[in-house]
């Protein structure tokens, strides 16, 4: 209440603190949960292709190239998050007043309506829904790019989502389970299908830390496996071609561009954490992660296989069967 006019606004209800513990231990929205999240999506299976990128680019050209599309993700990603915030900020003040709206008078005589605070766009609101990718390019480029996003989105994700269910197939056949990679195709994408059940990218927090978990075990196995070879008797044998064909040299600097892509999925995951315009900061300190991960990886790799590397875009047949390998095998699928 305020002095001078009563009027009483009632506590909003914070139905999170009721949830159970382990309901709060899977979902996270904080700075560190985008951290992670970005950390461990960003790689994924593609950390498995580094050898085989920097062989086919050569030692100069691989990590140039890497550090200029790391740049332009994370300036990408900033412009993201800026429409974002925009767009919600247009929505949030567009909305119209409602009998539930309270106007709160100080002695100053000023007034501020309090109802479209409580009452909008704010993660314990059943009316609010998560803003997409297609929902922004609508409103900063109008009908027209708005429906063309959401073509191109839909294509993107159906090819993301073959090509991650392809290579986790192919990573499980080296387990010798007697199966063939079509049929571990198909059950892993009936395997990973269920993720949908999971309601938004803040409830991602388990999966999340686990990923982060299997991209620096593979990595650094890659890389200390790959200064093992270096001191074998066929090491001296390398040869090292680097880009041979304009074909393979932009062949892979595509999927050097899909590894720092799915921008498409920046809303979505930033509009469900607790401060969505800091998301970009959180991107970007995982981008400084990658380079721990992706550089020693793919500079070993290819100095270690030479050409060899060239022909094989899964890192894992380059090596030896034994137990480390197979924990990469198990943590990356």
């Amino acid at each position: 209440c305020v002095t001078g006019v009563q009027t009483c606004a009632l506590p909003i209800s914070t139905p999170s603190s009721l949830k159970p513990k382990w309901t709060r231990l899977l979902s996270g929205g904080t700075i560190f949960d985008a951290f992670i999240m970005e950390a461990s999506q960003q790689i994924g299976q593609s950390i498995l292709t580094l050898p085989w990128i920097f062989a086919n680019m050569g030692f100069t050209l691989g990590v140039v190239c890497l550090i200029l599309v790391t740049l332009a993700s994370m300036w990408t990603q900033n412009l993201l998050i800026t429409l974002l915030v925009e767009y919600r900020k247009e929505k949030k003040n567009s909305l119209p007043s409602s009998e539930s709206t309270t106007t709160v008078i100080d002695t100053d005589n000023d007034s501020e309506s309090i109802g479209k605070e409580n009452t909008a766009y704010n993660h314990e609101d059943k009316n609010d829904h998560i803003t997409s990718y297609h929902d922004i390019i609508l409103w900063a480029g109008g009908k027209y790019w708005g429906n063309f996003s959401r073509v191109v989105v839909i294509l993107a994700l159906g090819g993301l989502s073959v090509a991650q269910i392809v290579s986790t197939a192919n990573n499980l056949y080296l387990l010798n389970l007697g199966l063939d990679k079509r049929t571990l195709s198909l059950i892993v994408g009936g395997i990973v299908s269920l993720v949908c059940f999971i309601p938004t990218y803040r409830e991602y927090r388990a999966f999340t830390f686990l990923g982060l978990v299997a991209t620096t075990y593979t990595a650094w196995f890659c890389t200390v496996s790959s200064i093992k070879e270096t001191h074998t008797d066929t090491f001296e044998s390398v040869e090292y071609d680097g880009p041979t064909t304009m074909k393979m040299f932009f062949t892979c600097l595509s999927s050097m561009i899909f590894m720092f892509g799915t921008h498409s999925a920046v809303p979505e995951k930033a509009v469900v954490m607790n401060r969505p315009s800091k998301y970009d900061i959180a991107f970007n300190f995982a981008m400084l992660y990658v380079y721990t991960i992706t550089l020693p990886n793919g500079i070993t790799g290819y100095y270690a296989f030479g050409d060899a590397a060239a022909s094989q875009s899964n890192a894992f047949y380059l090596f030896e069967d034994t137990v480390w390998r197979t924990i990469g095998v198990i943590l990356m699928c």
